[in-house]
């Protein structure tokens, strides 16, 4: 009797705690899910409420910004010539710019982690060293490097007596700075995929007679295209919302 007892404390006491451990994390749950809206859900939705009305509905309420609600402003936007312009050569810019990352990015990835390179360590580090420079950085010593008249390669493009000259404040520059800029996001991507990738795949096709470049193309590549994805969604995504690059290779030039 005094065991059954002791063991039906036990069970009920255990019963409590659980009850009590599952209410704490019920609680703890809710508290950061509420941190989360107040964070980014409430200035969200006051940026798409601002969009919608002519007021504003942090000093005017939410209450008057509700009963003005249009799209006026997003048919005044649309209806500008200068948006389209501005859209395309935004896509243009972007695009362009992540066919090189990809590029550059799975390129160095593949030195790094499939080839016995020399110096593999000093190649990875620099292959996401443009991290560290901020996107204004980058662009005003690209300028300086690639200006149609004070550049310091066409500078020396005119010493050496050649008549080939570049010019990076267009829009075929302006591509060659993201996509060299932003090449670090898709290498970071790729290299920890082909790092957790079973060699053996690749080692089973060139048994069967593959080439290394088909090999490259119907087994690396196919693998690693979730984080091929990833690279390019992200690198797109962050090149939509820079403005220090194109703010300074989209300027007159120096």
């Amino acid at each position: 009797m005094h065991g059954q007892t002791d063991w039906r404390s036990e069970a009920m006491r255990s019963a409590r705690e659980g009850i009590r451990r599952r209410a704490f994390t019920g609680l703890w749950a809710a508290a950061l899910l509420a941190i989360l809206g107040f964070l980014v859900i409430y200035p969200v939705l006051m940026l798409l409420l601002g969009a919608l009305t002519d007021t504003n509905p942090v000093v005017d309420g939410i209450r008057l910004s509700l009963s003005h609600l249009s799209i006026a402003n997003f048919l005044a936007v649309l209806a500008n010539p200068n948006v389209g312009e501005a859209l395309l050569n935004t896509l243009i810019a972007c695009g362009g710019g992540t066919v090189i990352a990809v590029a550059i990015g799975l390129f160095f990835s593949w030195i790094v982690v499939r080839t016995n390179t020399p110096f593999k360590g000093f190649i990875a580090a620099a292959s996401i060293l443009p991290l560290f420079a901020p996107p204004l950085v980058a662009g005003v010593a690209w300028a300086i490097l690639g200006s149609p008249k004070t550049g310091l390669i066409n500078t020396m493009f005119k010493w050496l007596g050649s008549d080939l000259r570049i010019d990076l404040y267009s829009m075929w520059g302006l591509v060659f700075v993201f996509g060299i800029y932003y090449a670090p996001y898709v290498y970071m991507f790729t290299s920890s995929a082909l790092r957790n990738m079973d060699p053996s795949l690749e080692e089973a096709a060139e048994i069967s007679g593959a080439s290394a470049f088909a090999t490259l193309f119907t087994v690396t590549f196919p693998l690693i295209m979730p984080a091929i994805v990833s690279g390019v969604l992200l690198s797109f995504i962050v090149m939509l919302g820079i403005y220090g690059i194109p703010a300074v290779l989209g300027a007159r030039p120096i």
